[in-house]
């Protein structure tokens, strides 16, 4: 037993360096962006929205990471859901799982992400006052982005993504089933440590 711990502890002792190595540690990123419908949220038809996110990735090789994240995003919308004009607020988290490389002879790299959301939606009327709140639901992301280092280890993160959240709302106490899909283009700024 004594020589069966030995060899399994001199084992992980010889491979700690290489996976040290390997390891691309945490990377933490804010990001704007403006957003595009691509359908109706329920009978509304939604204006074009801007957004925020902040996430925290963490490599577990060069190129396959994990990330978690907060997002949220408002898009305006006619009255047709609720008989007067509102706001739809998107908020909630996202965990996923990425892939990053080189560009061939640049100092550029890209990724491409694949994530679950776990988000809800609000509707405000005119004065900020939520009158529908879906709870949050899970729904999916996929993106990708261009990343450019300056700086040491600040990284400009220009990138795309699509976001599909199917949800029910209650706007005036009636149930009202809605799928709000966008595709975003936005930038963003990230620092390794």
């Amino acid at each position: 037993m004594r020589n069966l711990v030995a060899s399994i502890a001199a084992g992980l002792f010889l491979c700690a360096p290489m996976a040290a190595r390997a390891e691309e540690g945490w990377q933490w990123e804010v990001a704007g962006d403006f957003a595009f419908p691509t359908g109706k949220l329920g009978p509304s038809k939604l204006k074009n929205g801007l957004g925020f996110d902040a996430t925290i990735t963490y490599g577990i090789t060069p190129r396959i990471g994990t990330y978690f994240g907060w997002n949220w995003h408002r898009f305006r919308a006619d009255p047709a859901l609720t008989g007067a004009k509102i706001d739809v607020h998107e908020s909630g988290f996202v965990l996923g799982a990425q892939w990053r490389d080189r560009l061939a002879q640049t100092g550029l790299e890209y990724r491409i992400r694949g994530g679950v959301l776990l988000n809800r939606l609000e509707l405000e009327d005119s004065q900020s006052a939520v009158i529908g709140d879906s709870g949050y639901g899970a729904g999916w992301e996929l993106g990708a982005a261009l990343l450019v280092p300056f700086g040491g280890h600040w990284i400009f993160t220009p990138g795309i993504k699509y976001r599909s959240l199917s949800r029910d709302l209650k706007p005036a106490g009636q149930n009202q089933p809605v799928d709000l899909r966008y595709f975003s283009v936005g930038a963003g700024i990230s620092v390794r440590f």
